[in-house]
């Protein structure tokens, strides 16, 4: 169903909501039980095991564990094994209390930045949390307010909605209740909001049609969480990893075809090429490269910054060009003039950063010009 193709009269029907009584408390529960919380998970959330376990998820940690392998069984020595299971293992501790520190921080904030909506139940009027929406609620939106589930608007006034962090609109859209006779793309449909997006001036009253998982935002997320790339840190390593396993092997081949031509005793020759692998391999590189990468990370916190993947560091530091799209939605969501060039021989110049150091939040906005 595509509820911008319905009639007011039929959606209302179909949620058994009442236009000015909005939805009754039996409903509630039954379409909290079919629908869920108002709220998008579009990936499981990982266990401190799990987020330990893929700290070992690098081809170079793969090598220090077959090398550790090989002394244990084919060396005399294997206090040298259980060094490097400890190395990996310290490895990976540093990487897990980074990332489940910064998880934790995160869903902190997730906490204070829930929002709340009015709505209509039983004839009253009620201010709750958006996690709390079922389809069908009756919501009222005012100037000012984010809209948190997808709706179809019953009536309104002067309504306007800032959808750009959606369609990538430049500017608000007008909204109004009249019935869409034919199939438009999202950025068309005047008479739905959509979760996400921002009131901008007026009033409506929002019969609720998706929440949660199934609203457009979600989507959008699913999409983006589907996206899987590897950073620039994992393609080098993987590199040096290979390098390291081709030398080493044709080594090794070598070594042993000539061992065997001279008649020399296998389980020497066994020994010699283990302790020939062992050397080769860089055990103390993946502690440096994650104490070079927690550097960066408490860095960035200083800053207000939380990474919650140390890998993405790297990412970073290889920007040199940031583009954005003619919002702005990576700053404040508003354009702002840093200069006005003329066809006079003395460009003019507007003196944005004298206004700015007149307002407040001079800081924030000079960081933000691009």
């Amino acid at each position: 169903m595509k509820p911008y193709l319905e009639s007011v009269a039929a959606l209302l029907a179909l949620y058994s909501t009442d236009p000015v009584q909005g939805l009754p408390a039996l409903k509630i529960s039954e379409y909290r039980k079919k629908y869920g919380f108002n709220a998008i998970q579009v990936k499981r959330k990982e266990s401190w095991i799990i987020v330990f376990f893929k700290q070992f998820a690098n081809p170079l940690i793969y090598l220090l564990i077959f090398a550790g392998a090989l002394i244990y069984f084919f060396s005399d020595h294997p206090n040298e094994a259980f060094l490097i299971t400890g190395i990996v293992f310290f490895n990976a501790l540093l990487g897990t209390i980074q990332e489940w520190k910064t998880r934790k921080t995160i869903a902190g904030l997730g906490e204070f930045s829930i929002p709340t909506c009015t709505v209509v139940r039983d004839g009253k009027k009620l201010v709750i949390s958006s996690e709390q929406l079922v389809p069908g609620d009756l919501v009222i939106l005012r100037q000012g307010e984010k809209i948190t589930a997808d709706g179809r608007i019953i009536d309104s006034l002067d309504f306007t909605v800032d959808q750009s962090s959606l369609t990538g609109e430049m500017g608000a859209v007008k909204k109004n209740s009249d019935l869409i006779l034919q199939d438009l793309p999202l950025a068309d449909r005047h008479n739905m909001v959509y979760q996400g997006t921002y009131v901008t001036t007026g009033w409506a009253h929002i019969l609720i049609t998706a929440t949660g998982k199934h609203t457009e935002l979600a989507r959008v997320a699913q999409k983006a969480y589907e996206t899987v790339s590897i950073g620039p840190l994992q393609v080098q390593l993987q590199k040096v990893t290979w390098w390291i396993v081709l030398i080493i092997a044709l080594i090794c081949v070598i070594l042993l075809l000539l061992g065997i031509f001279l008649q020399n005793n296998i389980v020497e020759l066994i020994i010699l090429v283990t302790a020939l692998f062992v050397c080769v391999v860089p055990e103390g590189l993946p502690v440096v490269l994650t104490v070079v990468l927690l550097n960066g990370v408490y860095r960035l916190a200083k800053n207000n910054v939380l990474v919650k993947n140390m890998q993405s560091i790297v990412n970073l530091g290889l920007s040199n060009v940031l583009m954005v799209d003619k919002t702005g939605t990576l700053t404040r969501n508003e354009l702002m003039a840093v200069s006005i060039l003329t066809n006079n021989e003395k460009n003019i110049r507007f003196p944005v950063q004298a206004i700015l150091k007149k307002v407040r939040y001079f800081k924030t906005a000079k960081k933000c010009l691009i």
